[in-house]
Parts: C-alpha cells; sequence; structure tokens
C-alpha cells in the first residue's frame, strides 16, 4: 500500500515544487537585431552592376556604445566595413553595387551591437547571393526555363 502512496504522491510533489516556465520580462542588456536583404535568396544580385539593399533595426533597453558592421565574400574576405558610434548604427540602410570582376556566390553580411553597459550584446547575420548574367542561349537557359512552365 505505501509503494501506491508515494507513486502518486511523489509525481504530484515533483510537479507542485517543480520551477515553472514563465515569460521572463526582457532583462537588461537584451537586444534584437533585424537584419535583412533585398534581393534575398534565392534571388540573386547581378554581377556586375546589381545593387543589393542592406538593413537592419536594432531593438535594445541599453546604452549603444557602437555598432559594427561587415560583409564578406565566398571566400571570407571583407569587402567593406564600418563603425557606427552611438545611436548612428541603430536603424541603417545601406545600398552596394556589385562592382566588375567581383567572385560570384554567397556574400555574408555581419552586423554586431556593443552597448556601454554590456560590451558585446548582439550578433546578427544574414546572406545574399551574387550570380552572373543569365544565359541567352536557348539550347541552355531558354530550354530550362520552358520545361519547369517558366
Amino acid at each position: 500500500m505505501r509503494t501506491v502512496v508515494w507513486a502518486v504522491v511523489f509525481p504530484a510533489m515533483l510537479m507542485l515544487f517543480a520551477p515553472m516556465p514563465l515569460s521572463a520580462p526582457r532583462a537588461e542588456g537584451d537586444c534584437t537585431i533585424t537584419l535583412g536583404t533585398d534581393p534575398e535568396p534565392p534571388e540573386c544580385v547581378a554581377n556586375p552592376d546589381g545593387i543589393v539593399s542592406i538593413f537592419w533595426d536594432i531593438e535594445h533597453s541599453t546604452t549603444p556604445d557602437f555598432v559594427y558592421y561587415r560583409m564578406t565574400n565566398p571566400e571570407d574576405e571583407t569587402v567593406e566595413d564600418e563603425l557606427y558610434p552611438g545611436e548612428d548604427g541603430i536603424t541603417v540602410t545601406r545600398e552596394w553595387t556589385v562592382p566588375e570582376g567581383a567572385l560570384e556566390g554567397s556574400y555574408w553580411v555581419h552586423v554586431e551591437y556593443w552597448s556601454e553597459e554590456v560590451g558585446l550584446e548582439g550578433v546578427a547575420e544574414v546572406v545574399f547571393l551574387v550570380c552572373g548574367p543569365t544565359p541567352v542561349d536557348p539550347d541552355s537557359w531558354g530550354s530550362v526555363k520552358k520545361r519547369f512552365g517558366d
């Protein structure tokens, strides 16, 4: 009989005293970075002379120290980077024109938010694609598109 009582009481006690998962209020030092590109994959930016818009918005509750932005090419080489002091980098839209001779493939955009109270508080990354011109030979790309209904 004792075994039956413990089999019922013990799990009930565990449930009663176990910490409950609650949604906590936003803690000091939390931030959210919304980062995107236009166009975004699977669409790609034309190589050369295509233009990609890179944009971000940072929600924060601390004092901004700076925002660091970096773009790298498919070989992980830095294409451009910039340091935005204070509030300057909180909401940003940039445009980048693909230069002649740029590598085709995945380009990474990296944004970091640094605050005076916490230091590095948030990081976000996004990728966009740089592609060569679409072949116009009707025996290659055009015939492939027709097979899939354009």
